[in-house]
């Protein structure tokens, strides 16, 4: 395997790991000036991220049309 197909693997799940841990953080900053439930709401977008990166590319277009719908394009 070269080093870049190594690099292509590791990268979704570093980047997941990585959205998950900030997701964590801004929730527990947050949490304290808004109620849980817009604390979840403001960070449904990260949700939405973490699903398009885990989603399997036969069924990209299900988290990419949330996305589109719930973002904007």
């Amino acid at each position: 395997m070269t080093q870049s197909a190594k690099i292509r693997q590791q990268y979704p799940t570093e980047v997941i790991d990585k959205i998950k841990a900030d997701q964590e953080h801004i929730k527990d900053r947050f949490v304290t000036m808004m109620s849980q439930r817009a604390c979840n709401a403001g960070t449904e977008v990260l949700d939405d991220l973490i699903s398009f990166f885990e989603c399997s590319p036969e069924f990209i277009s299900v988290p990419c049309e949330k996305l589109r719908r719930t973002q904007g394009k």
